[in-house]
């Protein structure tokens, strides 16, 4: 297993400008460009469900029998159900 990764960012940023006269004196053009480029990496932290929590059985109690719902439970141990 190799470690994870460290989160990173990378940011590039371009401008550009051009600009004159028309006519002399008189009339001018401008014209700016400007971008940013932006790269990050990001490490998701997923959830793991116990095996409980996968087939739906979302209840824990310590020191308990986590069982099924239905069946009579006595801290730690399971008891015969009723006939």
């Amino acid at each position: 297993m190799e470690p994870t990764k460290p989160d990173w960012s990378n940011n590039h940023q371009f401008t550009g400008s051009l600009g004159g006269p028309i006519v002399k004196n008189k009339t001018f053009f401008f014209a700016l460009w400007d971008s940013l480029l932006v790269n990050n990496r990001t490490t998701p932290n997923s959830i793991v469900l116990t095996p409980c929590a996968r087939n739906g059985v979302f209840r824990y109690f310590d020191n308990w029998n986590n069982g099924n719902a239905i069946q009579q439970t006595v801290a730690g141990t399971l008891l015969r159900p009723l006939r």
